[in-house]
């Protein structure tokens, strides 16, 4: 077998494996108490209200850098990988741009906040949400993520590792994380939504 087919039958496995494995056994093995992640060579823009991406395309172009792809938020650039601060930077200095950071949320999803408080919540020792995403390929793997804000606060959000795959199916998606002891407790947690959105979970 040569290494495409061995890479493609590796991927199969992996797929069925996590799409038939228990939540919390999946979250569990998925979560980080240790330093939060970005992903490699990817810039996050929003852009000021009076342009578009049309004029995001010719500035990077002038920029010598790409765009990718749109996420809930905003625009995903393409960059250097291990010079991504300098890039945010960089880019912040453009007037169509009205802010740039590290793509901390991985692949594109939005977590549902229910009118009714049901989602997302904190029960027992796991933070359960909804979560929507496009695509049709089982095992989409998240991982929790935190940042401390202060003596007794933290932000917390989800980085979504697996990329979607072209279809017009939308997912919608209960998971649940096992929380990290540290954020036990914490006085104040706030889970960040992808769509500039600040999720009250323990104030």
């Amino acid at each position: 077998m040569n290494n495409f087919l061995f890479k493609i039958t590796l991927v199969s496995i992996l797929s069925f494996a996590l799409a038939s494995c228990d939540i919390f056994q999946a979250n569990d093995e998925n979560r980080h108490s240790v330093d939060y992640q970005y992903m490699p060579g990817e810039v996050l823009v929003t852009l000021e209200e009076e342009f578009n991406v049309q004029d995001l395309r010719t500035v990077l172009e002038n920029l010598e850098a790409e765009w990718n792809r749109s996420l809930a938020d905003g625009h995903v650039i393409q960059v250097r990988e291990t010079r991504e601060k300098r890039w945010v930077q960089k880019l912040e200095e453009e007037e169509v741009i009205h802010n740039a950071q590290l793509n901390r949320f991985g692949y594109s999803y939005s977590i549902i906040a229910s009118e009714s408080g049901n989602f997302p919540i904190i029960e027992d020792d796991s933070l359960k949400v909804e979560i929507t995403y496009g695509g049709c390929g089982p095992g989409h793997e998240y991982s929790l993520e935190y940042e401390a804000r202060g003596a007794s606060s933290f932000d917390l959000w989800l980085f979504k590792k697996t990329p979607d795959e072209p279809c017009r199916a939308i997912i919608r998606d209960t998971r649940a994380f096992k929380i990290p002891q540290e954020l036990m407790n914490a006085q104040n947690l706030v889970l960040l939504n992808p769509v500039n959105e600040r999720i009250i979970l323990r104030d």
